[in-house]
């Protein structure tokens, strides 16, 4: 007897063998995996489903729908391809799991990209057989990203000659407070939206996982670490507004972080999803260690 029900938590073991045995080049954790599926702002269990055959499971898909997003965006975020006779029952999954992401207002489906709470930005082109699988169902290749690594052991990352220049040109640098959340949340609202949930969940962490520049009350630049992936050592996001850019300022933060990921033991950081390789490479020697493609198509086709 085959056919789909909702994720328990009881799946846990389960669910990591699944994934462990389709995507080896991303090892999930229990509490990684706890985070990319429960712990998302925007869960739906019926959204995550798990494929059974004879009372075994054999497959599971995650989903999630964020609407603030227009056109309504639905994202896959892990999906496990099964394998031998049982390989028909993963277009079986991935048409249910369309259907239900179509049913609550997703007009594009994209893979695995679901920021701001996503394990990788994209898939492995690696993965031979899944790339063929979703080519097959109608998804299309449409951009191409990278994570880049930089080594933390034996380094140093002092910043206090760039932060002394900085404060003399009237921009004060340091970690976030629990107070300067609102001021954080207005800037990013204005500059970056698209990064507010993911800056937003280091305020949970200790100590925050935020530093700063300020000019005046006003956040002008900000840099983040351990907003996503917890325990792996990930970097991101950062940015600086339009007027300030090209003046150091967006580095020594970057340097900050990478002294806070050096000291909790991190032997390498990972940036994720990058934009400008020369800042990362210039900053702190970090160098491309992976690539992914990004795939997506409309709901219905």
């Amino acid at each position: 007897m085959t056919g789909f029900r909702p994720i328990s938590e009881s799946d846990v073991s389960e669910l990591l063998a699944l994934w462990s045995a389709c995507f080896p080049y991303d090892p999930l954790s229990e509490g990684l995996l706890r985070e990319k599926i429960w712990e998302d702002p925007d869960f739906d269990p019926e959204l995550n489903l798990l494929a059974v055959a004879s009372g075994r499971p054999v497959a599971f898909a995650s989903a999630v729908v964020r609407p603030q997003f227009a056109p309504r965006w639905g994202w896959i975020k892990l999906f496990t391809l099964p394998g031998g006779e049982l390989a028909g029952m993963g277009s079986e999954l991935l048409a249910e799991v369309e259907r239900r992401l179509a049913a609550r207002g997703a007009s594009i489906l994209q893979i695995f990209d679901s920021a701001p709470n996503y394990l990788v930005p994209g898939v492995d082109p690696r993965y031979t057989r899944f790339l063929s699988f979703l080519e097959e169902h109608g998804y299309r290749r449409f951009d191409d990203t990278a994570n880049m690594e930089t080594e933390l052991q034996s380094r140093t990352f002092d910043t206090a000659e760039e932060e002394a220049r900085l404060a003399r040109e009237g921009t004060e640098v340091r970690r976030a407070r629990a107070e300067d959340r609102e001021a954080v949340r207005t800037a990013l609202s204005r500059y970056f939206p698209q990064w507010v949930p993911e800056v937003e969940r280091t305020f949970a962490n200790e100590p925050i996982s935020l530093h700063l520049a300020f000019r005046g009350s006003r956040v002008v630049a900000f840099a983040a670490y351990d907003a996503n992936n917890l325990g792996t050592g990930w970097f991101g996001p950062m940015g600086t507004v339009p007027w300030l850019r090209g003046r150091g300022i967006g580095r020594v933060l970057y340097l900050r972080c990478l002294r806070d990921l050096q000291a909790q033991g991190y032997k390498k950081a990972i940036i994720p999803w990058v934009g400008p390789v020369s800042f990362y490479y210039r900053a702190s020697g970090a160098v491309v260690t992976r690539t992914f493609w990004r795939y997506r198509k409309r709901a219905g086709y």
